[in-house]
């Protein structure tokens, strides 16, 4: 029986910048892509925990049970920079192009609340947190390449607002589905959970270490940085 992929992740809550994110990815990448571009079916995400179900039932099942024990469905992260480095695990013996999240150690503790979460549910984690570390893919690449974004394209670092989803995932990391509220509300667990796409959302901003998250109400990443391009792209300036 083969299982399906499933990926519980980090979305940017700003349709801008997702758009934006797209239209990197496709000028910089698409030409030399290996089966990992962001578009229609490529969705810009951080991954907390990829992992394989049986059924949808019980993916659903374990991201509501997960989501009921987190306090926040959105938190604010930072990224820092893009960068290209060789693949590990699925893409060993490729590139990822990305843009670095800042590893915050709340990041980091969600990472792996999420990982225990889905071993409570007998379902393996296939994003270790031993080496867990936040990014948003760009694209997989089969060769090194000089083709990189520039603080035109993005000005880095920036902080945006993510929302926690669960999606369908292909083999090689691609975000390809956000499930729709009305899958999310039709499998609630045992315990009544409320899924994520049904709660009210409240951001948190992630603090210096040593200190508590400050709460404060959602609000766009446009409010606080500012995109070269608009929802209909744009060009770029090397």
């Amino acid at each position: 029986m083969k299982l399906q992929r499933y990926n519980i992740a980090l979305l940017p809550s700003d349709h801008t910048l997702q758009t934006t994110m797209v239209h990197i990815s496709r000028l910089y990448f698409l030409e030399d892509q290996d089966e990992y571009i962001l578009g229609p079916e490529g969705l810009p995400h951080i991954t907390l925990c990829q992992f394989k179900a049986a059924t949808l039932e019980n993916a659903v099942t374990a991201y509501n049970d997960f989501l009921s024990n987190e306090s926040i469905s959105t938190i604010k992260v930072i990224i820092e920079k893009f960068n290209i480095r060789p693949g590990k695990l699925v893409n060993t013996g490729k590139f990822i192009a990305e843009y670095k999240i800042q590893p915050h150690p709340d990041l980091i503790a969600l990472q792996l609340r999420c990982a225990k979460k889905l071993a409570a549910h007998h379902l393996e984690n296939l994003t270790p947190s031993e080496a867990y570390s936040p990014h948003i893919t760009l694209a997989r690449l089969p060769v090194m390449t000089n083709k990189l974004p520039t603080k035109q394209d993005l000005n880095c670092p920036l902080y945006i607002d993510a929302h926690l989803s669960l999606g369908l995932s292909t083999e090689a990391g691609v975000f390809v589905k956000e499930l729709s509220a009305h899958t999310l509300s039709s499998k609630v667990d045992s315990r009544g959970a409320v899924p994520f796409s049904l709660r009210k959302s409240s951001s948190v901003t992630l603090s210096p270490e040593g200190s508590s998250p400050t709460r404060r109400p959602l609000r766009s990443a446009n409010s606080i940085c500012s995109f070269i391009y608009s929802a209909t792209g744009g060009s770029s300036n090397s």
